[in-house]
Order: structure tokens, then sequence, then C-alpha cells
């Protein structure tokens, strides 16, 4: 997010891998639901509005997931199977971003 600037909106969606989580889940929904913490307030007072797509819907996050594929598709061309460390990525994918 710092290399495009402050998002201004959050969207989660309800997948399955969130199920195995599903505690961290909860707490991380009751910290953002709940206007008396400090990140409720925190992304207020920034901004920014976090936004949660209606459960078992996956129609609502089409356009990312496509996005999401079609960067994994690339990426694993690119990268021909060798495994990246963090920074490697990093300077992969930010290289690639220049392109376009």
């Amino acid at each position: 997010m710092a290399r495009r600037g402050k998002c201004a909106k959050l969207f989660s969606d309800n997948g399955k891998n969130f199920v195995g989580a599903s505690n961290e889940i909860k707490k991380l929904l009751e910290i953002v639901r709940n206007p008396d913490k400090k990140l409720a307030n925190y992304l207020a007072a920034e901004g920014i509005e976090w936004k949660f797509i209606p459960a078992r819907s996956p129609n609502f996050g089409g356009l990312w997931e496509t996005a999401i594929k079609s960067c994994k598709y690339h990426l694993k061309r690119v990268v021909n199977g060798i495994n990246l460390t963090y920074e490697e990525l990093l300077t992969v994918t930010v290289q690639k971003l220049r392109e376009f």
C-alpha cells in the first residue's frame, strides 16, 4: 500500500481460508466493529473504511480474485519454479509493475 499511497477502503471476503482461523477473525471483527477500540478509531481518523462482502457471495470479490489469479499466473512464468526470498519476490514484483 505504501507504494501507491494510503488506501481509502479495505474489502475482506469470507473465504474458506478464514475458517481455520475463525477465533482470530472473530477477535479482529470485534476490534473493527466496536467503535471504542483503537483500530476503529484510527481507521476513522485516517478516513479509511473497512468493509466485508456478504457471506457466501464470491461474486462480490470477482474482480480482485481475477487480478490475483492473473498475477499468480504471470509470476509463476517469470520465476520459473525458483524459490524466492521475500526481498527477491518484492524486487521482481516492483520491476514488473514498472512495465505497466
